[in-house]
């Protein structure tokens, strides 16, 4: 190596000495700062439970060179080997990050480090500054941190704020007179971060003396100088100081802002308007509805969802409650609140049925808000088991297609529910619904429909159902399914039902059929085959031959042979008389039209034609 070269290398030397001896330098200037800049009653803390935080000194520098200082100082004690400097550089960037509010970049320098390997006065800072950023941070293990809090003077101002944000009235009452030496250890940002909460908590508490120094302290700060919280609370303090004019203005200027202070301020100002009766019903819910799309997440977005229900309800509006509703069932966390929102929502699905079936909404209106509400909640019990007033609305109205199609809809809903295992249905239900779109099948035309229905959820069910085999003996006879009908033997056969399949089976001709129905209607319920019933059984016993039938007949009712008209039918039918095979075709057409005439004026003198009608109309 040369002169030169050597001259060269100690020059490089020298530099790199120089540089390092400049870095600690900057180091132990910035450490004498820190202990010298201290308010003296932060440094008489330093022996205490809680170690002293450097917010005044490291809040006034630049964040940027302050990190770099730090790091670069760690660097140049071990250059070779930074771990025994580990510790103390994550602390020193908690440190830093917290003081400048960069909370979650704190949380994750503090996470890097075990407890149980640092020294005690670490171990000191570590809790410290894990309690700062519990105060500061969410609702969950707020109150835990308070209590841990208690004696910590530095950080009387975060506990103030935390007691605020909890509600907790009383505990902040004893704080706030500390409020401005608090303030002072603390650095812009962290001071940034409380006020707001130290405010609203001094308006809770009425003590007008710390709201007023509190709020003069917002002008230190261009964050919240004009801002929408600043205008907020001070619009809240003239409200309850009486001063409506002046909260008026200063909510109208709240509210134009983004955060939510400015949503708080948009409800505050329908409620002032509400209870002032300066803001129509209507103009209320017409603001909630457009303000709830500007803060969603919290709190104070779940208010006006509630709010904005409460006044829709209030103006008849149950569309836009439900709407409201919807929107805070996806905001609300706890199981149980989230239920009795489930609950007002049942209550107002069953009142807007009810409305509907009673003709308080016109059927249009009700068909268009039964659309919105199914495709929110059809899947919800209480839209499945309250819905039901529709289809029978539009059947009582004529329009059978839409009721058949809504009964249908709502049973296919109630099964799914069932095999998803969201909600159990009374069987009950079920039926009705079944039943119910088989009426509209029938009412409407469409037999066939009602007839496969019918028999499709009997064979899956295999219960009995009177009504049901009813309703079925009415299908198949109004669509000529009269070999089914004849075969049809009902498991739960009243007098009704067998006197419905009998006299269907007559009006369809089918003689041998309708006599063997008749004929078990007799046997069955003696005490109800009347006289209508003997005379339709002569017919067709007379069709068929049955000389025994009419012997029992002529026996059991005697009127037959007394009835003027019906002599020469009761000749003809007698076995002394030619078989009916052997009449001419206008024999027996002559036979069948003067037994029908004379059937119609017994009807007519009994009565019988009333009560058969009525029953034709029961079943449909």
């Amino acid at each position: 190596m040369d002169c030169k070269d050597t001259l060269k290398y100690k020059l490089d030397k020298s530099k790199e000495i120089v540089s390092f001896f400049l870095v600690m330098l900057k180091i132990l200037c910035l450490a004498l700062s820190l202990v010298l800049f201290l308010p003296p009653q932060l440094r008489a803390q330093e022996e205490g439970p809680f170690a002293t935080l450097n917010f005044v000194v490291l809040g006034q520098g630049d964040f940027l060179l302050q990190r770099r200082a730090i790091v670069d100082g760690v660097i140049a004690a071990s250059p070779f080997d930074m771990a025994p400097e580990e510790a103390a550089t994550d602390l020193a960037l908690a440190e830093l990050h917290l003081t400048h509010l960069l909370l979650p970049e704190a949380a994750t320098y503090l996470g890097a480090l075990e407890p149980g390997t640092l020294t005690p006065e670490e171990e000191r800072r570590y809790r410290t500054i894990a309690l700062a950023l519990d105060l500061l941070g969410g609702p969950e293990g707020l109150e835990q941190a308070v209590s841990r809090s208690q004696g910590w003077g530095q950080g009387a101002a975060l506990r103030a704020a935390a007691f605020a944000r909890l509600g907790n009235v009383d505990a902040l009452r004893d704080l706030l007179p500390r409020m401005p030496a608090a303030l002072d250890g603390l650095s812009p940002a962290l001071r940034v971060a409380v006020l707001p909460d130290l405010l609203s908590g001094a308006l809770d508490a009425g003590d007008w003396d710390a709201a007023s120094f509190l709020a003069a302290l917002f002008d230190d700060h261009a964050e919240l100088r004009d801002g929408a919280t600043y205008r907020y609370l001070l619009a809240r303090a003239a409200e309850e100081r009486g001063e409506l004019l002046l909260a008026f203005d200063g909510y109208v200027k709240a509210a134009r802002g983004r955060n939510v202070d400015a949503h708080r301020a948009r409800i505050a100002l329908v409620r002032l308007g509400r209870r002032t009766d300066t803001l129509p019903l209507g103009d209320a819910v017409k603001l909630l509805d457009q303000a709830r799309w500007a803060w969603t997440g919290d709190a104070v977005a779940q208010e006006g969802f509630e709010l904005l229900a409460d006044y829709a309800l209030e103006a008849g509006d149950r569309l836009t409650a439900l709407s409201a509703l919807d929107r805070l069932l996806l905001e609300i966390d706890s199981p149980e609140g989230a239920e009795a929102v489930r609950q007002r929502v049942g209550n107002i699905l069953r009142d807007y049925y009810a409305a509907g079936e009673v003709g308080q909404i016109d059927l249009d209106s009700f068909l268009e808000g039964h659309a919105v509400i199914e495709a929110r909640w059809r899947f919800e019990r209480a839209f499945v088991q309250g819905a039901v007033p529709l289809p029978r609305t539009l059947l009582a109205a004529g329009i059978t297609s839409a009721a058949a199609r809504e009964f249908r809809n709502l049973r296919e809903l109630a099964i799914a529910a069932q095999e998803l295992e969201m909600f159990e249905t009374d069987p009950a239900y079920l039926r009705d619904l079944w039943l119910g779109e088989a009426r509209a099948l029938l009412a409407g035309g469409q037999a066939d429909g009602a007839v496969d229905l019918l028999m499709s959820v009997s064979l899956e069910t295999g219960e009995s159902d009177a009504e049901a085999e009813r309703l079925l003996v009415s299908a198949l006879s109004r669509a000529g399914r009269t070999e089914e009908l004849a075969a049809l033997r009902a498991r739960a056969l009243d007098a009704r039902l067998a006197r419905s399949r009998a006299e269907a089976l007559y009006d369809k001709r089918k003689w041998a059929a309708a006599h063997d129905a008749f004929m078990e209607l007799w046997a069955r319920y003696p005490n109800d085959f009347a006289f209508p019933d003997a005379t339709r059984l002569t017919l067709a016993a007379h069709e068929i031959g049955a000389a025994d039938t009419l012997e029992r007949l002529a026996g059991a009712f005697p009127l037959l042979s007394d009835m003027s008209g019906w002599r020469d039918i009761a000749l003809r039918l007698s076995p002394e008389v030619e078989p009916p095979e052997t009449l001419t075709s206008e024999a027996m057409r002559s036979s069948m039209s003067d037994a029908d005439r004379a059937l119609d004026t017994v009807l007519e003198l009994t009565g019988a034609g009333a009560v058969s009608d009525k029953n034709d109309k029961d079943l449909n």
